[in-house]
C-alpha cells in the first residue's frame, strides 16, 4: 500500500499544475495511514476489502471530518464539519486511501470550474500546453477545460492520480467532465446511493455518482457504496429496488434507443455527429458482437428538448431556499460586524463578499421563479414538463422494449476556456449538458464511455448509454460489453 500510495502522490506532484485539488492530506499522513494498511493487510479478506488501500479522492461538496469542505466556495473558505457523508464514511470503511478533496464549480453551479473561488483548472489531455504554470498563470488560449461541476475529480482520475473519484450529477456534472477528459462518469439511479453530508444544489436531482477509468473499476466502487442509509429519507433498499432483464449478454438481442429528432435539435461539432453516426452505423450492421446482437430502434424524447429550461427553473428555485443558511453567524466566511449592528445588512454583506457572480445570478433567478404571480406560471409548470420527460423515457423502455438509449455524451469536445468565456455572451453555457440533463430529470441511470479520439483535435469524445430507473446493473452490463467489444480503441490517461 504504501508503494501505491507514493505512486499516486508522485503522480499527483507531476499534475500540479491542473488544479485538480483544493485540499490534499499531506503525503506524510498519507504514507503513515498506508504504512498501517500494509501491517493490517494479512488479517483482511480480499473480497471483503476489494479496494484496500487504492487512492481515491472526493469532490469537495462532501462532508469530511478532518479536512475542509468549501465547496469551491469563499462562503465557506475555513469550514470543517464535525462529521462525514455517508459515501465518505464507507470508503473509510472499506479501506480505500482518500488523497484529497477536489476543485469545483462554487456550490457545483456551473459546467467548466470556472465560477470556483480556488481558479480554474485544466484538462490532462492538454496539459503539455501549460509549460509546467498553474493555469490561472497561463494565457487561456493555450489550455483547455474538463468540464464541471466535477472538474477535479475528473482530472484526479484521468491524470493516472486517483483509482476513482466521488463526484455528483444534478444536470451532467459527473458525465460531462468524464467526456471532456476520456475516462468513464456514472450517474445510478435517483436513491441507490445516499447524500447525507453533501452539501446540496437541488435536493431533487442530485445524486451522488462516480468516475473511473473503465466500467469494471466504477462497478467496484458502486458496489461498495450502495446501500439504504437511514440518515437520507430518499435512499431505498438496493437489493428490492433494483431490477434485472438480462442474464448471460452472450446470445442477446440488446435494443438500443436512437432518438434522431432530439439529437438533431442540437447544434453538435461535426466530428462528434460523424462518431455518433459511425457507432450506430457499427451496431445495425454487424450481425453480433461476440454472440451478442444489437437492434436498433428508432425513438421519440418529444419534451427532451425543452429539458434545459425545465431544469434551470427547478434548480435555481432549489438552490434560492438552499442558500439562505449561509449567512456568516453559525459558520462561513463572516465580514467585520459594523458598530451599529443591523441583522440584515449583516447578511447581506456576508453574502456579496463570499458568493461569486453565478451563485448570486442563480439565487436572483430562484426568487424570481418562486415568487407568489410567478410559482405556477414557471415552477409548477416545470415539474409539470418534468413528468412529461419522465414518461417519455418510460415508454421507450416499457412500450417500445429498448435495454438502452444511445447519445452523445456532450455536443463538443474540450475547447479552450477562452473559447468556453466568449460564450457567456451567446447564452450558451448549458450547452455541454443538452444530452445529459433529461436523464437526471427522468431519474434514470446512466454512463458516459470514451468512444474514440476526434480525428480533428485527438481529444475523446464521449458517448452516453441511459437505462430504465433501478436498471442501473444492466446498464453497467451492456456498457462492459461495448466498451470491450464496439467503442473504438482510445487512448486512456494513467492505463
Amino acid at each position: 500500500m504504501v508503494k501505491l500510495c507514493d505512486q499516486a502522490y508522485q503522480k499527483i506532484e507531476e499534475t500540479r499544475n491542473l488544479n485538480a485539488f483544493i485540499t490534499l492530506k499531506s503525503r506524510e499522513e498519507a504514507l503513515q495511514e498506508a504504512e498501517k494498511l500494509d501491517k493490517e493487510y494479512q488479517n483482511v479478506s480480499a473480497e471483503d476489502y476489494p479496494l484496500y488501500g487504492v487512492p481515491i479522492s472526493i469532490k469537495d461538496n462532501f462532508c469530511t471530518s478532518q479536512m475542509l469542505t468549501t465547496c469551491g466556495s469563499r462562503m465557506l473558505h475555513n469550514y470543517i464539519p464535525p462529521y462525514d457523508a455517508t459515501i465518505v464514511k464507507k470508503l473509510k470503511q472499506s479501506r480505500c486511501l482518500i488523497t484529497g478533496k477536489t476543485n469545483m464549480d462554487e456550490f457545483a453551479m456551473g459546467s467548466s470550474c470556472t465560477t470556483s473561488y480556488y481558479g480554474m483548472a485544466a484538462n490532462p489531455l492538454k496539459m503539455e500546453l501549460m509549460q509546467g504554470k498553474l493555469p490561472m498563470d497561463c494565457d487561456p488560449n493555450n489550455w483547455y477545460m474538463a468540464g464541471g461541476s466535477s472538474t477535479g475529480s475528473a482530472i484526479s482520475v484521468a491524470s493516472g492520480a486517483c483509482f476513482a473519484s466521488i463526484g455528483t450529477d444534478t444536470g451532467g456534472s459527473t458525465r460531462q467532465p468524464a467526456s471532456l477528459t476520456g475516462i468513464v462518469g456514472f450517474k445510478p439511479t435517483y436513491g441507490l446511493i445516499s447524500r447525507f453530508g453533501l452539501v446540496p444544489l437541488a435536493h431533487c436531482l442530485d445524486v451522488v455518482s462516480l468516475l473511473a477509468r473503465s466500467v469494471e473499476d466504477i462497478e467496484c466502487v458502486f458496489n461498495l457504496v450502495i446501500g439504504q442509509d437511514e440518515n437520507d429519507l430518499t435512499t431505498v433498499d438496493h437489493k428490492k429496488e433494483l431490477k434485472t432483464n438480462i442474464g448471460n449478454l452472450k446470445g442477446q438481442t440488446i435494443r438500443v434507443g436512437i432518438p434522431e429528432k432530439f439529437v438533431s435539435s442540437s447544434e453538435m461539432d461535426q466530428d462528434v455527429s460523424d462518431q455518433y453516426q459511425k457507432l450506430i452505423e457499427s451496431l445495425s450492421h454487424s450481425d453480433e458482437f461476440e454472440g451478442t446482437k444489437f437492434q436498433i430502434v428508432k425513438i421519440d424524447l418529444p419534451h427532451s428538448d425543452v429539458a434545459t429550461e425545465c431544469y434551470t427553473i427547478i434548480t435555481s428555485s432549489e438552490i434560492s431556499s438552499n442558500m439562505s443558511c449561509y449567512d456568516g453567524i453559525k459558520y462561513g466566511y463572516s465580514t467585520e460586524v459594523p458598530q451599529e449592528f443591523d441583522r440584515d445588512d449583516f447578511f447581506k454583506a456576508n453574502r456579496d463578499a463570499a458568493f461569486g457572480l453565478e451563485v448570486k445570478k442563480r439565487i436572483l433567478l430562484g426568487n424570481y421563479f418562486v415568487l407568489e404571480d410567478n410559482r405556477d406560471k414557471y415552477l409548477v409548470h416545470a415539474q409539470k414538463v418534468r413528468t412529461l420527460i419522465s414518461q417519455d423515457f418510460s415508454n421507450v423502455f416499457e412500450r417500445d422494449g429498448c435495454h438502452v438509449i444511445l447519445l452523445p455524451s456532450t455536443p463538443t469536445t474540450s475547447i479552450t476556456y477562452d473559447e468556453w468565456l466568449s460564450k457567456q455572451d451567446e447564452n450558451k453555457l448549458f450547452r455541454e449538458d443538452y444530452f445529459l440533463i433529461p436523464a437526471n430529470l427522468a431519474n434514470c441511470p446512466s454512463i458516459s464511455l470514451p468512444s474514440g479520439p476526434s480525428p480533428k483535435s485527438g481529444l475523446p469524445i464521449g458517448m452516453q448509454l441511459v437505462a430504465n430507473k433501478f436498471h442501473d446493473l444492466d446498464l453497467l452490463k451492456i456498457a462492459k460489453f461495448m466498451e470491450q467489444n464496439v467503442f473504438c480503441e482510445t487512448k486512456r490517461p494513467g492505463k
